[in-house]
């Protein structure tokens, strides 16, 4: 009987059913992997089995199959709240990502060479302060600053004779939403920022040097230069913030708690309630195994572009 002899060398072919034989370096993620599955997965698993319950947190509950789930398509505060948070992924991602790769670029390419590395090492500081802040003093500041009647700013309308009486900015739901949008952007810029600094600081100098000769405007340069050359920061802000947009509870619970009359609530803050006020474990669960679903199924979608793309942070642009 004739054998195949194959093309590659011999080296090659013991090299590699070795390295098929023996890989101990897989062996290193075992422990993580068991870490992993026993803690987070186990408190997955309980949470959906609760969802399937009744249970208000004390007695015995009773096992009632999807009518949690049901309940969640039906209910109008479930759907406002899932409507409010994917509003809120406009001024918690969308809108810091584009702020934070703008404002990059001028404290990189225009502050810094012009005004010297301490003027814009500053302004970077002042922006990323509120990453720093701890929500709780975040909330009494600016519960500090909109009270009602003794707030700063209504001091300051009342005390000038701009406005006779002081006003509620807390009562009007749209004026909330709006407010808290900015709160948002405010917190989230700074993040943004100094992952973009970081990127832009692996350019080389030589393309923009030569961008400028041939009299690109700064626009020019940030649209067709430093954008396509940062999108492996764009994928990773990207994704990073917008999970943290979607799974959002700090912010909310501790600058409006939700209010006025539900107009920033959002599944987290719903599910806590549900939980912790409300007696209704069930629900609450079924809300947070919903969502722990849509996350997944999100980080994964997006990491997947970002495999099929090759792009990387780790990249030598």
């Amino acid at each position: 009987m004739t054998k195949v002899r194959s093309n590659k060398p011999p080296v090659l072919l013991r090299q590699r059913a070795q390295h098929k034989k023996k890989n101990p370096r897989r062996w290193f993620g075992i422990p993580g992997l068991t870490l992993l599955f026993g803690s987070v997965g186990a408190a997955l698993a309980v949470n959906f089995y609760y969802s399937l319950t009744n249970w208000n947190g004390f007695n015995h509950h009773k096992f009632i199959g999807l009518r949690n789930y049901v309940k969640i398509a039906t209910d109008p505060n479930i759907r406002d709240a899932i409507l409010h948070v994917l509003w809120f992924v406009i001024p918690f991602a969308i809108i810091p990502t584009a702020l934070g790769c703008f404002l990059a670029a001028v404290l990189f390419d225009y502050i810094q060479p012009y005004f010297g590395s301490s003027i814009a090492s500053t302004y970077r500081t002042l922006l990323y302060l509120p990453q720093i802040i701890p929500l709780a003093m975040t909330g009494v500041l600016w519960h500090w600053i909109l009270d009602f009647p003794n707030g700063l700013i209504n001091n300051y309308l009342v005390n000038s004779g701009k406005v006779t009486n002081a006003i509620n900015f807390e009562s009007h739901p749209l004026f909330v939403q709006l407010l808290f949008s900015l709160i948002l952007i405010w917190l989230q810029v700074g993040f943004t920022l100094l992952i973009f600094i970081a990127g832009m600081s692996r350019r080389d100098p030589r393309v923009m040097e030569a961008a400028q000769l041939d009299g690109a405007s700064f626009l020019q340069q940030l649209r067709y230069i430093t954008i396509p050359l940062l999108k492996a920061e764009l994928i990773v802000v990207i994704l990073t913030i917008s999970i943290n947009a979607l799974k959002m509870f700090g912010p909310v619970y501790w600058i409006t708690g939700g209010g006025p009359v539900g107009a920033t609530n959002v599944p987290s803050t719903f599910s806590f309630k549900q939980f912790y006020g409300g007696s209704h474990v069930g629900l609450g669960a079924a809300v947070a195994s919903l969502f722990a679903i849509i996350l997944g199924l999100f980080a994964y979608f997006v990491l997947r572009y970002q495999r099929k793309s090759g792009v990387s942070v780790y990249d030598d642009h």
